[in-house]
């Protein structure tokens, strides 16, 4: 797998999580109480450390463009 897609499908995971996590917790906040809440709070918290993980794979992979970007924006140019 080349580089390109790898990144491409990390960076579809994570707006894939961001969305189920997004939404709900949206949904427990406005339209759920009791113990239905619970049920969805076990997807949302899972969603959020799955969420978590790929967002550190992401940075991992895009370690080198961060670095870079960050050294020509403080450099004296």
């Amino acid at each position: 797998m080349n580089k390109a897609k790898l990144h491409y499908i990390i960076d579809v995971i994570l707006l894939l999580v961001f969305i189920i996590t997004a939404l709900t917790g949206l949904i427990m906040f406005f339209f759920l109480t009791g113990g239905i809440k619970h049920s969805w709070s076990i997807i949302h918290k899972w969603a959020g450390i799955i969420m978590v993980l790929i967002a550190l794979i992401h940075i991992i992979l895009h370690w080198k463009w961060l670095t870079n970007i960050t050294k020509n924006s403080f450099s004296n140019k």
